[in-house]
């Protein structure tokens, strides 16, 4: 009988050794990477001190996960001073999230901290100890251990279960819902969210949209929910609108303003999306934008921006920033004037024929490289300079009876070698 019960003992230790969660910190006592001073285990430890008041000060990095998981992290803390032990957070479309940060203040000695986190990639940050907003601190962590707790499957079935999400979990669910082909749940969330959690969903949605126009419902709520006031916005934009005319852009983000005329973040997101490829004449982020070019663009966007305000609220905010873009506009129509003053009127003769926007066209390889478009535009930018006319740049086989200037490796120039 006793070895019957020592026999199911030793194979209950056996099954909670071999359920036991593995240590995925790869350097959980720091001996590699941390400092001699204050270790509460072997010689070394993680340190961070700072003197003066300072924004942010961290030690550690990203930790491979997985996507979805939970993850418990415990360590030891011997703080003097204010500090986040540790600090965990991913990015999501936008912004740092995804964070948690547990607050450790002067422990007095050796305290464990402990915090869970989910990521929505396969990678979190994890810092130990760091400093944010705080002075007149001496930290030391050691023995960390970052482990499994939930697998994913769990993890969701929790967050369904629930009847309230916080702005993390409502992003974890629809990247969760895109990635497993639901996106009708996924929009159902963004429905119910609000500000930064609805431009991050709605930025989920469209990037998992293949065909361009199906797109332009999440740009429009992107736009509606300030997207692009938020960091990297304009980018992450630029990104969505990919495929897009500029008309079908402007129709998605006016769509946009209008269901959100009251809120700060969404004109100043329309104003941002306006603006685009305008301010300070860097064109397509390469500062080659002729000014013919920059001429057309501004008339395009004008006269869509002073429909838009037609149909705004009177002293809405939105129709406040449009009434102020288009008096930059105004102030860019006057710039474009003055540059056109300063264009030359040279005659630039190849083979005894004059090049001009009437009789010239310059022509790129189908697929041209980025060097090859930059090549272009650079050729086309200096030609107005000294003439003061404009050359139209086009893919092979759409010269349309004008002369065509080759630029990279065009069949025609291949031919001929």
């Amino acid at each position: 009988m006793k070895m019957r019960i020592l026999t199911v003992a030793a194979a209950y230790l056996l099954l909670v050794v071999a359920c036991a969660a593995q240590n995925i910190h790869p350097d959980p006592s720091f001996e590699a990477t941390g400092e001699v001073g204050t270790a509460r285990t072997g010689e070394r430890a993680l340190h961070v001190s700072v003197d003066a008041q300072t924004h942010w000060k961290a030690v550690g990095g990203a930790i491979e996960v997985e996507p979805f998981a939970r993850y418990r992290v415990t360590e030891w803390v011997n703080a003097t001073g204010t500090v986040l032990a540790p600090y965990c957070c991913q990015w999501n479309s936008y912004e740092w999230a995804f964070t948690t940060a547990p607050t450790v203040k002067d422990t007095g000695g050796w305290v464990q901290s402990e915090v869970t986190f989910v990521s929505p990639t396969d990678e979190m940050v994890v810092h130990p100890l760091a400093v944010l907003d705080a002075g007149n601190v001496d930290a030391w962590v050691d023995d960390i251990v970052i482990e499994k707790i939930a697998e994913p499957e769990q993890v969701i079935a929790e967050y369904e279960a629930a009847h309230t999400h916080s702005p993390d979990q409502q992003q974890l669910l629809a990247r969760w819902y895109v990635e497993h082909g639901q996106p009708a749940r996924a929009d159902a969330l963004m429905a119910g969210a609000s500000g930064l959690t609805r431009a991050d969903i709605a930025t989920v949605l469209a990037r998992a949209t293949d065909r361009p126009r199906r797109r332009m419902p999440y740009l429009a709520e992107v736009v509606g929910a300030g997207g692009p006031t938020y960091h990297h916005g304009v980018e992450t934009f630029r990104a969505l609108r990919e495929g897009l005319t500029w008309r079908e852009v402007m129709a998605a983000a006016a769509r946009g303003l209008r269901a959100n005329p009251t809120s700060d973040r969404a004109a100043k997101a329309f104003a941002a999306v306006m603006l685009d490829d305008m301010d300070d004449w860097t064109g397509s982020g390469d500062g080659l934008m002729t000014v013919n070019e920059a001429e057309r663009t501004l008339g395009i966007r004008a006269r869509a921006v002073e429909s838009i305000r037609a149909s705004l609220p009177e002293g809405s905010v939105a129709r406040r920033e449009v009434s102020a873009l288009m008096d930059r506009f105004s102030a860019m129509r006057t710039e474009i004037e003055r540059r056109r003053q300063t264009l030359g009127a040279c005659t630039v003769m190849v083979g005894g024929t004059a090049i001009t926007g009437g009789s010239h066209v310059i022509v790129i390889p189908d697929g041209a490289t980025a060097q090859e478009q930059f090549a272009a535009r650079d050729l086309r930018f200096h030609l107005e300079l000294i003439t003061g006319d404009e050359l139209a740049i086009r893919r092979e086989g759409c010269a349309a009876g004008r002369t065509p200037v080759y630029i990279g490796r065009c069949r025609a120039t291949r031919a001929t070698r």
